[in-house]
């Protein structure tokens, strides 16, 4: 392996945003990040998660900000932003995983619920793509912004409409972005995860036990995916091995999509 394959997933030296860092598929992204030696700016909106997070990665990196962030509202991202831009004065890349769920059937479902799901899925991913690519556009190099949608974007799951349509909207916001800021060296990228055995999805099938088997039954690889399988895709989209990849979606998803 010569040494510009070798460096291809070094982050050292480089601001990587990981949003949503506080559990789930967000923090073992964040930790692949501090093991690739990024310096990193965590952003949750909970803040016992995140500080325990930032407390068992501190001592990997050089540098690590740990931000208390609403994604849904502008300025505590613009803030976020303007804070990791005081790490090393870029950004590199930002891994957007903030996201939550709210499952009623359609025909009951709440407008309550509806506005919240979608302002955090849908609002909130425009809002930090849109203030990192303001970053990204200005700076030499560019950057990659990677958002972690799902394969309920691209397919459809009863019981969780608003869910299913905001990880669309991610998907299409990679697509328009990738295309609109491609000139200017800004690649954007999207991961749709299939079944990972998150907290959520963990609390979920709680109050639905048949759920599960429902859907390992029908995943080729007959299991639910462990937290570590979604790095490789972030840290690929995130870095100069993905230098010609821009406005794509990358299914991690046990086969799913291909069944």
């Amino acid at each position: 392996m010569n040494s510009m394959t070798q460096g291809l997933f070094d982050f050292s030296g480089k601001t990587v945003i990981v949003t949503g860092a506080a559990s789930g598929l967000g923090r073992e992204i964040a930790r692949a990040f501090c093991d690739a030696g990024a310096h990193l700016v965590l952003a949750d909106i909970n803040a016992g998660g995140l500080a325990s997070v930032a407390a068992a990665l501190e001592k990997k990196t050089t540098r690590m900000l740990a931000v208390l962030t609403d994604v849904s509202k502008q300025a505590q991202v613009n803030a976020m932003v303007e804070k990791a831009i005081s790490v090393t004065g870029t950004i590199n890349a930002l891994v957007h995983c903030a996201g939550i769920g709210g499952r009623a059937p359609a025909e009951d479902y709440p407008m309550e619920l509806w506005d919240k799901v979608m302002a955090v899925n849908a609002d909130g991913t425009f809002l930090c793509a849109q203030a990192v690519g303001c970053v990204m556009r200005k700076q030499v190099g560019g950057g990659a912004i990677v958002i972690v949608s799902s394969v309920g974007g691209v397919v459809g799951k009863p019981g969780s409409v608003a869910y299913q349509v905001g990880k669309a909207i991610e998907i299409q916001l990679a697509k328009s972005l990738g295309v609109e800021w491609a000139a200017e060296g800004v690649r954007v990228n999207s991961i749709a995860p299939g079944l990972f055995m998150t907290d959520t999805i963990k609390a979920e099938l709680q109050l639905e036990p048949t759920m599960n088997d429902s859907l390992i039954k029908n995943l080729p690889l007959r299991r639910g995916g462990e937290l570590s399988e979604i790095v490789g895709a972030a840290l690929y989209l995130a870095s100069d091995a993905s230098s010609y990849v821009t406005g794509t979606v990358l299914p991690v998803d046990g086969g799913i999509l291909a069944a």
